[in-house]
């Protein structure tokens, strides 16, 4: 499943309104690297054709399960793991500004209890 870890996207911009958009979506797919290799395995496997392996993509990707608003002094935090993206803003007007992070945790190794 890939390296485990946490991202955080703090939104630093002064101000938002909700009709603007850009929301952080988390899809609801718990691993995207399983994802991803089922899209190629069914591709490789002509289960689906190249044609239809961007609806494949595009229906995952259309059903989220949270969208986060991009509210001024926002910070949100969550596994590294879970496919997510940012929605563009959906007005001219809106300037959004954010920091982004990525913890990984390359090394981590369970304490055994004694």
């Amino acid at each position: 499943s890939g390296v485990g870890g946490i991202s955080a996207v703090w939104y630093c911009h002064p101000d938002w309104h909700l009709n603007w958009g850009g929301e952080l979506v988390v899809y609801d797919v718990q691993d995207k690297d399983m994802f991803e290799d089922a899209g190629k395995y069914l591709y490789e496997k002509n289960i689906m054709r190249d044609e239809d392996r961007q609806g494949f993509y595009d229906h995952v990707m259309s059903s989220p399960m949270h969208a986060v608003t991009p509210v001024a002094n926002r910070l949100v935090i969550f596994d590294s793991n879970v496919l997510h993206a940012a929605r563009p803003p959906q007005s001219s007007d809106a300037l959004r500004l954010s920091t982004a992070l990525k913890l990984a945790d390359t090394h981590y190794e369970k304490e055994q209890e004694m």
